[in-house]
């Protein structure tokens, strides 16, 4: 059964530490979810709200909208760090194994390529 979320434009508002701006703890943890990929409806089914009350903020609420890019780009960073620092063990993995032509101990009793 899915829950009835209740469109309610008013909120508690406190001080966000990305931002100078204030946003309401509502507000701050959909921003967390869209920066993390959430969909609006999945963002918004997360913390109670209609999705349109999202829509709302990203037109209506300039901080708002600075608050979810901010988070965005910053969430992305991350993403292209691990990213990066596992390409780099992986490419590393890969090295030994074409170097040394041995498959590493789990997989030493099937051979990697014919010989």
């Amino acid at each position: 059964m899915t829950p009835v979320i209740q469109h309610n434009p008013t909120h508690s508002t406190h001080p966000t530490p990305d931002t100078n701006e204030i946003l309401s703890l509502t507000q701050t943890k959909v921003v967390s979810g869209l920066a993390q990929g959430r969909t609006v409806s999945a963002a918004a089914r997360d913390v109670g709200i209609h999705r349109s009350t999202i829509h709302q903020w990203l037109r209506d609420q300039p901080e708002f909208k600075a608050a979810v890019n901010s988070a965005r780009r910053e969430y992305n960073a991350l993403l292209n760090d691990q990213l990066r620092e596992l390409a780099s063990s992986a490419l590393e993995t890969l090295r030994t194994l074409l170097e040394n032509r041995k498959p590493p101990a789990p997989f030493a009793s099937k051979p990697l390529w014919p010989s």
